[in-house]
């Protein structure tokens, strides 16, 4: 780890200019030098299913191009940081955080492809072709259309298809997050046409599965029945301030503006009608808010990322 003088140059200069120099690029690798290995993080988050030299630099020049120079985690991390510690802890979190993401990602691709193999193969589902790609639905329409609505009603038809469990992998089966079977796979399927009464695309099926089955190694747990959480060595503010950033570039205009009415205590009733949306798309809101958090926060107790995101100062920035 760097001493504070040099904490404090490297500081001076990636403000100043903006730029990574060689001396903050040794640091990045000293990061995933010191994490990327197999009883830190799991192997299936390597790019290459093992923590190698040759994996470490192919996470080390994802993080860097995807995260840290596409996002304000960097600049947050210096901003919030008064010392080396914080800052090392900073860049650890964003480390594991794009990790994971990719690995949810990876999981996402997945469960796309099993589906679209679902729909081909089962009887109850036809495929059509319009618009020069593939659309689904059920083999019992006459004449389906295709989907024309918006995301959130079709998301609204996704958590009203039923209760479908998550198979959560051991640590040592090398799996990052959890899946669906596949007759879990077909009921949903089935039960999503059924509501939506539309043809969807693989397009489709991305929004529904990213939301309805949020697939990050977290418990998914809804705002309104947080347990609290003592808080940690690693909550203070500095530490605190870089996650709701994060949290906070994730989060849709929607989700931020059901926060923030949330957070003036409106019940659930009232935030839909104020924002003309259902109440069930409010309280779903409210849960996927909860998983991005979670995935997000590393060790920090979640009432200290969320005492920060309902600071009105951080919904209206």
């Amino acid at each position: 780890m760097i001493e504070q003088t040099a904490f404090e140059r490297l500081k001076r200069t990636y403000l100043a200019t903006g730029t990574i120099d060689e001396a903050l690029y040794l640091v990045f690798a000293e990061v995933v030098r010191n994490m990327a290995r197999p009883e830190v993080l799991p192997r299936a988050w390597s790019p290459s299913g093992k923590w190698d030299v040759e994996a470490r630099q192919d996470a080390l020049q994802g993080w860097i191009e995807r995260r840290l120079l596409r996002t304000h985690a960097l600049r947050a991390a210096f901003d919030h940081a008064a010392g080396p510690g914080a800052f090392y802890r900073s860049l650890e979190r964003s480390f594991r955080h794009y990790l994971s993401n990719a690995a949810v990602r990876s999981e996402l691709r997945n469960l796309l492809e099993r589906a679209a193999e679902v729909l081909e193969a089962q009887e109850k589902f036809s495929g059509h072709d319009l618009g020069g790609h593939r659309w689904w639905g059920l083999s019992s329409w006459q004449a389906p259309e295709p989907w024309a609505g918006r995301d959130a009603d079709l998301i609204a038809c996704a958590w009203g298809a039923g209760d479908f469990a998550l198979f959560r992998y051991r640590r040592s089966v090398e799996r990052a997050s959890p899946t669906l079977s596949t007759p879990d796979l077909i009921r949903f399927l089935a039960n999503l046409f059924e509501l939506c009464e539309r043809l969807l695309d693989r397009g489709h099926l991305r929004v529904v599965f990213r939301d309805r089955f949020n697939l990050a190694d977290t418990e998914v747990v809804h705002l309104e029945s947080a347990p609290e959480q003592p808080a940690t060595e690693m909550s203070g503010r500095e530490d605190v301030l870089p996650v709701a950033a994060s949290v906070l570039e994730e989060i849709s205009a929607q989700q931020a503006r059901v926060l923030e009415l949330k957070h003036k205590q409106l019940t659930l009733d009232q935030i839909s009608a104020t924002l003309g949306i259902a109440r069930g798309t409010v309280d779903n809101e409210l849960r996927r808010i909860g998983v991005i958090v979670d995935r997000h926060r590393g060790d920090i107790p979640r009432e200290r990322v969320l005492e920060i995101l309902l600071d009105p100062r951080s919904i209206e920035a």
